[in-house]
């Protein structure tokens, strides 16, 4: 059990807090843990999931991706209008074209970051903005379909949450999970209870610098037993 404990403290961290804020959420409200409200749950939080494993390997790569969510779009749009243009296609076909996209344009940020040495987190702020003009000027702001929706904070808050350090070279999927479901748990559980939701960005605000600050401490202390 200690072995495990030293090995695993953060996944062990997180379950704990996720068992005592279902169990409180349970008690306050009768909503909580229907099955209904558990099967929402997790679908709302699958699209994340999916982000925050994506990110997760560029954060233990020591670098920060802000573009990832408006990169997205941008596939999703032009995955969309291609199979549009051609008639449909089945789910393969759509799979890889989705796929060549999100690796054109990831491949536009690594060149940039590895040619020109530029930070990952100023290269990305700059495509994301890139992406997302270009992304708004060909489809003039108008959403051709209802596609899943992606939030750049929890994606975040998560990655750090899950373990992953901002100088990177630590990080688990098991993490990661965990974390976008504590911020799951913790937005339904504020709606449930009828808290305002400008206070979920409170939240998760809170939860993002409580990240960045355990992974700090952890890194401080890595440095002086090294020394």
């Amino acid at each position: 059990m200690r072995s495990l404990l030293r090995s695993r403290p953060t996944e062990i961290w997180l379950v704990g807090v996720l068992i005592a804020l279902g169990a409180t959420l349970s008690l306050s409200t009768d909503q909580f843990a229907s099955i209904v409200n558990m099967t929402d749950l997790l679908n709302t939080s699958a699209i994340n999931i999916v982000f925050a494993m994506g990110l997760l390997v560029v954060r233990v790569s020591g670098a920060i991706d802000i573009s990832f969510a408006v990169a997205a779009s941008v596939v999703q749009y032009v995955t969309a209008m291609i199979l549009m243009e051609i008639g449909g296609g089945n789910w393969a076909f759509g799979l890889m074209i989705a796929m060549s996209c999100g690796v054109i344009l990831m491949s536009l940020n690594a060149a940039l970051i590895y040619h020109f040495r530029i930070i990952s987190i100023v290269v990305t702020i700059a495509t994301f903005n890139a992406f997302f003009g270009l992304l708004m000027f060909f489809t003039r702001g108008v959403s051709i379909y209802n596609l899943p929706d992606c939030r750049v904070l929890e994606v975040l808050a998560a990655t750090g949450l899950g373990g992953a350090r901002l100088g990177g070279g630590r990080g688990t999927v098991l993490g990661v999970v965990l974390g976008v479901i504590l911020i799951a748990v913790t937005e339904n559980g504020l709606n449930l209870l009828g808290v305002s939701p400008y206070a979920n960005k409170m939240v998760v605000g809170a939860i993002i610098l409580a990240a960045i600050i355990l992974s700090n401490l952890s890194l401080a202390r890595l440095a002086v037993r090294r020394r």
